[in-house]
């Protein structure tokens, strides 16, 4: 394998890592939104810390997608063949 794409094999490997990172502290965002939630005295701040979690939860759920969407594709990167072999 060309030592280039080792390189960006391990950029993609390390911008997939930093990703589920940023989901971790997304998840960790919602569940604190939901705890406030849980405390507040007034129901329309309590319904906005709901309304608050779903977003951070689903921008969480969309960085997971990334993650693993980068992870099959340099998987199937890896497994393919050259292409001067190929043909």
């Amino acid at each position: 394998m060309p030592a280039q794409l080792k390189i960006i094999l391990l950029l993609v490997g390390l911008c997939a890592s930093m990703t589920l990172f940023a989901a971790k502290k997304y998840h960790a965002y919602a569940r604190e939104c939901l705890r406030l939630a849980e405390r507040a005295d007034n129901p329309e701040t309590r319904h906005r810390l709901v309304e608050l979690s779903r977003s951070w939860a689903a921008s969480a759920l969309n960085e997971e997608k990334h993650h693993f969407e980068g992870v099959a594709k340099s998987s199937s990167e890896e497994s393919a063949p050259p292409e001067d072999i190929a043909s």
